[in-house]
């Protein structure tokens, strides 16, 4: 699951709490916080009872690895995956990627797995049209690491994504926003399942 970017801590807490059994991974994703505040985020979510290995940094690897976390999710800009690496060779390292280019250039400098988007048009992206399931299935038969699909991923097309050959689905607001978190997280869950797969990541595109 993804941070809206959006919520206070209070309300991450209270959804993470929530979802936390059906979950793989909460992917703290707030860009416009400070290292500061991410610290606070992070020691505060931990202390409540949140698996430091079930949570994965947006950026700041310094932070991931000082924590302890699950691991580190690069944004797309970032291609320093190599010194990454070798500085916090226990990070599980993720990557934003928006290209088949792209996608196969983290792959081949380790990353654990690559997520891309968007596959659909999303509210996030306003404007943006979905890079569609030809375009997953390509970076999928080429990266040799779990593909991660982001972007607009309902319930209805995970499916789909599962058949194009993703890993599994990133979610941020079919979760995060939903009238009862657990309840739609638990319908992800299922759909996964019924196609073979139980990974279920959620940050949306970085």
């Amino acid at each position: 699951m993804i941070t809206t970017g959006e919520q206070p801590l209070s309300r991450v807490l209270q959804t993470a709490k929530a979802v936390m059994p059906f979950i793989t991974c909460l992917h703290i994703r707030e860009k416009s916080r400070s290292e500061q505040e991410l610290a606070v985020w992070l020691k505060t979510l931990i202390q409540a009872g949140i698996p430091r290995e079930k949570l994965v940094l947006n950026g700041h690897p310094n932070l991931a690895a000082r924590f302890r976390l699950g691991g580190v999710h690069l944004p797309e800009a970032e291609e320093r995956v190599s010194q990454i690496r070798a500085r916090y060779p226990h990070l599980k390292i993720g990557a934003s990627v928006h290209s088949f280019h792209t996608a196969i250039d983290r792959a081949e400098q380790g990353v654990d797995y690559v997520m891309y988007g968007n596959v659909y048009e999303t509210s996030c992206k306003p404007g943006l049209s979905g890079r569609g399931l030809d375009a997953l299935g390509k970076i999928v038969r080429r990266a040799g690491c779990p593909v991660i699909a982001v972007g607009g991923i309902t319930t209805n097309r995970t499916p789909a994504v599962i058949r194009s050959g993703a890993s599994g689905v990133g979610v941020r607001s079919g979760i995060m926003l939903a009238p009862v978190p657990s309840k739609a997280a638990k319908e992800y869950v299922m759909c996964l399942k019924k196609n073979g797969e139980t990974m279920f990541l959620e940050p949306d595109e970085s």
